[in-house]
């Protein structure tokens, strides 16, 4: 889920001995609440051992994958050592004054990652698969290879979320592309927290809404809200009076608006929404559903509340 984001704008020729990578960090973690306990993962273009040291300070843990030339004066084992002792071998330094770990680990590559919260054990197994034996096998890796693993990517999730659904427009306003794109984020973020709410509440997967779902609901919500539906051809005097299948609008958002929610009579008789309990022929011009509105019970009202 995005939290907080930041447009790159180009330098403006002010930059920390950090670098430009970490100026982004620190600058993201200003937005998060101090000494909440946060766990930051990020690749090799913002992991530095300065940046590290920074965020030690307030008690952050950092995880994140670094390039071999930001790694001065570690005499860590290089690529080509690791590669003859085979696949799931490692080497790691620890820095003596902020207890700062190093570790690189090869599998097809070598890969060498920063950490201050975890240890390189205990050591866990993944499965690979090996060209010469045509067969997975099982690989070591350090602890800290797993947990990042588990944790990192969750940009690619996302962006992945928002290609399935994207909106296709074509503007010469470039602003116009950036409000689209973060109205998608928005979408994806209000289905990410519904599927959490929907969990916490012990529901089954079959009865969350997909995403595709979500969004429609969501469109024609804001579509609704706040319209007396006015607009288009109407084949009869009154709207509900038709043969074509009247579509109902339940959101909250629309349901409440306290907009054009005028009462019109059926032919026919049918449940009321609200109580469930009683028929009647009185509906809502512009929810579609049956709703009581007799002496001594006005569902109507109750339901637009």
């Amino acid at each position: 889920m995005l939290f907080d984001f930041n447009i790159y704008q180009g330098g403006d020729g002010t930059r920390s001995y950090l670098g430009q990578g970490g100026d982004v960090v620190m600058k993201l973690f200003s937005t998060l609440a101090k000494n909440s306990n946060y766990k930051i993962y990020a690749d090799n273009s913002f992991t530095s051992v300065p940046l590290l040291e920074k965020l030690l300070r307030w008690e952050l843990q950092y995880t994140g994958t670094v390039r071999q030339n930001w790694l001065l004066n570690c005499n860590i084992k290089g690529e080509k050592e690791l590669k003859k002792e085979g696949r799931g071998s490692f080497d790691f330094r620890v820095e003596d004054t902020h207890n700062i770990l190093a570790v690189r680990w090869f599998d097809n590559r070598a890969v060498t990652l920063l950490f201050a919260h975890t240890c390189v054990e205990p050591l866990r197994m993944a499965g690979r698969w090996d060209k010469k034996a045509k067969k997975r096998i099982d690989v070591s890796m350090p602890a800290i290879v797993a947990d990042y693993n588990n944790h990192m990517g969750g940009i690619d999730i996302l962006d992945s979320f928002l290609a399935k659904y994207r909106f296709r427009i074509r503007s010469r306003r470039w602003y116009i592309y950036l409000f689209c794109h973060f109205l998608s984020v928005a979408l994806v973020n209000s289905w990410l927290m519904y599927k959490r709410e929907c969990r916490l509440l012990q529901l089954p997967d079959k009865k969350m809404l997909l995403q595709r779902k979500f969004q429609a609901i969501v469109a024609e919500c804001l579509v609704s809200v706040d319209s007396d539906k006015k607009r288009g051809r109407r084949t009869s005097s009154n709207p509900l009076i038709t043969k074509q299948k009247v579509v109902n609008i339940l959101c909250a958002d629309v349901r409440k608006d306290q907009v054009a929610h005028w009462p019109a009579k059926s032919e026919t008789r049918g449940r009321c929404k609200l109580c469930e309990t009683n028929n009647t022929n009185t509906m809502c011009s512009k929810c579609g559903v049956r709703l009581c509105f007799v002496d001594g019970r006005n569902c109507s009202v109750d339901f637009h509340a």
